[in-house]
């Protein structure tokens, strides 16, 4: 309930919005935490039980850059549609991280290579289970 950070268990780091003006298919990047609304996301649940990942400073939804479904398309955020490029389900794992699966292609949320630097690019990639993968609420 409410509003929380998504942190990836390889790098510790957080979903955020890429740093500058707030914008239409501004791309999102695991970054450090600073506190700001612009790293915390309300998952909301749609009539079929997906969800569709909100963030706190715009009111923009996690989407797939171009609807992409291919290993490497850059997530981003866009008004919501309701398009399947914008609509994820949590894949949990037994130790309470997730993998965060895209409803549009079935790939899920990573970071390119398992970078664990601040502003790493944030993709869809074929689910391998991997810690670069695998995320948690907190």
């Amino acid at each position: 309930r409410g509003a929380r950070r998504i942190q990836n268990l390889a790098s510790g780091l957080v979903l955020g919005v890429q740093p500058g003006p707030p914008g239409e298919g501004v791309l999102v990047v695991a970054h450090g935490d600073p506190g700001t609304a612009d790293h915390l996301w309300t998952a909301i649940v749609d009539t079929t039980g997906y969800l569709r990942l909100r963030n706190a400073r715009t009111g923009w939804v996690l989407g797939v850059a171009t609807a992409g479904s291919a290993n490497g398309a850059r997530v981003g955020q866009w008004p919501d549609t309701g398009a399947a490029e914008q609509r994820w389900r949590l894949r949990h794992d037994p130790d309470g991280y997730f993998r965060i699966q895209c409803v549009g292609g079935g790939r899920v949320l990573a970071v390119p290579a398992g970078s664990t630097g601040p502003g790493a690019p944030v993709v869809i990639w074929d689910d391998d289970g991997a810690d670069h993968q695998r995320w948690r609420f907190v």
